[in-house]
């Protein structure tokens, strides 16, 4: 098994999980993947074809629907998802990081902590102990996720913000769903 890299993705995170993923120096080759870019070795339609090429692929795009949908299209031509945590990052051994999670520089996953599939840390986050971060989560610069804090699936947590409890963003695609949830069953929705 070779150990290329595709990125499926364009703009700012795409770059970013190309930086981190150079930083870590475990691939022999990294490449992208999307449609009308210019540096791309083909378009979304080429990713079962670059499969044989590519043992791993990570989508490294902003929209977290995109994203998941993304990930589930390379589990399907049977790529693996690998983890990418910048070396200049510190991540707990405590700490759970499932398939498609990006971690930049600077940023901390105390022990405890989970997050879930396609997550994106930025640069300078801080995910407390003993935190669940939902699938295609992203947290942006310099956010705090405080101890014991669940963030919901898709959830972007602007940059500087604190979240706490069962954190939902204003206008979160999600937020919709938990005031129902609440309505329904008079409480916030929990996974523990």
């Amino acid at each position: 098994m070779n150990r290329n890299l595709l990125i499926v993705g364009n703009g700012a995170f795409a770059a970013i999980a190309y930086e981190v993923a150079e930083h870590m120096g475990c691939f022999e080759q990294i490449d992208y993947l999307y449609d009308g870019m210019e540096d791309a070795v083909g378009t979304l339609k080429d990713m079962g074809r670059l499969s044989a090429k590519y043992s791993y692929a990570i989508a490294a795009v902003e929209n977290a629907q995109e994203r998941m949908d993304l990930t589930k299209k390379l589990e399907e031509f049977c790529y693996r998802i690998p983890i990418l945590v910048h070396p200049k990052s510190h991540v707990s051994k405590e700490s759970s990081l499932l398939k498609g999670v990006i971690v930049q520089s600077m940023a901390v996953v105390q022990g405890g902590a989970t997050l879930c599939n396609s997550v994106f840390v930025c640069a300078g986050s801080v995910v407390g102990s003993n935190c669940f971060v939902g699938d295609c989560c992203t947290l942006e610069f310099n956010s705090i996720v405080m101890p014991n804090t669940i963030i919901q699936m898709g959830t972007r947590l602007p940059a500087g913000t604190v979240a706490r409890e069962n954190y939902i963003a204003k206008n979160d695609q999600n937020a919709r769903w938990v005031r129902e949830h609440i309505a329904q069953f008079g409480r916030e929705p929990s996974f523990f």
